[in-house]
């Protein structure tokens, strides 16, 4: 068995777009989701009277949106600052936790 070592220090700034200010946007997006959840509670009814919707309507259809925009963004390859190239083929990190968010 002569298997080349795999290489386990990887370069994440290297592998985000937008460089280290991407990979530093990249962290802080996904250090404050956890604001989401405590938004909804204080404040979820107000924002959800807005639009006439009840609180969990509104979360069921903001998820709806981000699956729809993901979708897209996926369709034609779109990436922005702060995600890895290979997200332009897959689902993101942002797309995943937005939607374990709207699970909450």
């Amino acid at each position: 068995m002569n298997d080349p070592e795999i290489a386990v220090d990887v370069d994440h700034i290297e592998h985000s777009v937008g460089g280290a200010g991407g990979h530093i946007f990249r962290r802080l997006l996904h250090i404050s989701m956890f604001l989401i959840p405590v938004m909804y509670h204080l404040y979820g009814e107000t924002i959800a009277a807005y639009v006439s919707l009840e609180p969990q309507q509104f979360v069921i259809a903001v998820g709806l949106i981000f699956i729809i925009v993901e979708a897209i963004r996926i369709r034609f390859g779109i990436i922005i600052i702060g995600q890895r190239d290979y997200e332009a083929t897959q689902i993101s990190a942002l797309a995943w936790g937005a939607f374990a968010v709207c699970l909450t």
